[in-house]
């Protein structure tokens, strides 16, 4: 019996042709805003670089407590891609990307659009779990089935002590075809700094007067007004508020029947507000409107009331004349 001899014949030239598949070469990307304000919008881009691109996938993550999702959208240039979005868990956008050829690259790929209603100083959105499918030139061993046929026999031969004829495990045979691999993507991330809006108005929040009617209602972007007093009253019990606690509000003494209210904010802007002073006798704080309905109210209270006082009048006057004639019917019926 020979000499079980098992012939590993490493190759000398492996063929394996690819398109330059690096993992440095397979980069995602997050950009977009980079300074907002609370309760304003950020809008983030994802873009991408590869070769031979047919699919994409993976996750953005954003903090839940920071920022609201508001929309995420293809790219309207980006025709050539059909993607769908996942927004059904809180705090993670999952996208499925599908190209109609191979692509190597995408500037932006789809934008989303958050509410940012964070007080920290910065947000960041981050990507996860990011994978291609990429069509890449690779080297296939052809004859792997003869390979694999080969081994099993060497092993079946051990087990039985050995073989009369030695067993030769073939060379691998390679050939360059066309393949489909999974790429995987290092993360990438987009900070946002987060800054609060000062308020910058110039406008008053409120304006008070006490015992005095003042029209129209106060608006703030309303800058005149009338304010209705006793004659008796000689000087003006009032307050006024502004709209941004940080701006100065200014009041001037009672001139010419007017007092001028001028708010400077901290940028400098100003609004000034005048209000005219009508002194009547005999006032009575109220609007014009109330008395209307109260004078209309009584009216009709008056003229309820004459008309009850009129029908309870007709009734005893009935009742008067319901009487007298019985009284007259009961005699006549008496005398013979």
């Amino acid at each position: 019996m020979k000499k079980i001899i098992a012939l590993r014949l490493l190759p000398i030239t492996v063929l394996m042709i690819f398109s330059p598949v690096l993992a440095n070469d397979f980069i995602v990307g997050l950009s977009g805003t980079a300074n907002t304000y609370n309760n304003e919008l950020a809008i983030i881009d994802f873009s991408f670089n590869g070769e031979n691109v047919d699919n994409i996938r993976g996750n953005i993550n954003y903090p839940t407590d920071q920022v609201s999702l508001f929309s995420v959208e293809k790219n309207s240039s980006q025709s050539d891609w059909n993607i769908a979005f996942d927004t059904s868990q809180n705090g993670r956008i999952y996208f499925n990307a599908q190209a109609n050829g191979p692509v190597s690259s995408v500037s932006s790929l789809f934008s989303m659009t958050f509410v940012v209603h964070s007080t920290d100083s910065s947000v960041n959105i981050t990507t996860s779990d990011i994978i291609s499918n990429v069509t890449v030139n690779d080297s296939v061993i052809i004859n792997q089935r003869d390979i694999d046929a080969a081994r099993e026999q060497e092993k079946a031969c051990e087990a039985n002590g050995g073989c009369i004829n030695e067993v030769i495990i073939p060379q691998p045979q390679y050939e360059t075809r066309l393949v489909n691999k999974d790429q995987n993507y290092g993360n990438d991330s987009q900070t946002i700094a987060v800054s609060e809006r000062k308020l910058t108005s110039a406008y008053l929040k409120s304006a008070d007067f006490k015992d005095a009617t003042v029209t129209p209602a106060f608006n703030k972007l309303t800058t005149s007004y009338k304010v209705e007093v006793d004659s008796k009253v000689k000087k003006l019990d009032y307050s006024f508020t502004a709209e941004n606690p940080a701006s100065t509000v200014d009041v001037s003494d009672e001139i010419n029947n007017q007092i001028i209210v001028t708010v400077t904010s901290e940028n400098d802007e100003v609004n000034s507000y005048v209000f005219t002073v009508v002194r009547t006798s005999n006032f009575t704080p109220g609007s014009k409107e109330d008395s209307h309905n109260k004078t209309n109210t009584d009216n009709l209270f008056d003229f309820a009331t004459s008309t009850k006082l009129l029908l309870a009048a007709l009734a005893l006057v009935s009742i008067g004349f319901i009487i007298v004639g019985g009284y007259y019917i009961y005699i006549g019926a008496r005398e013979p």
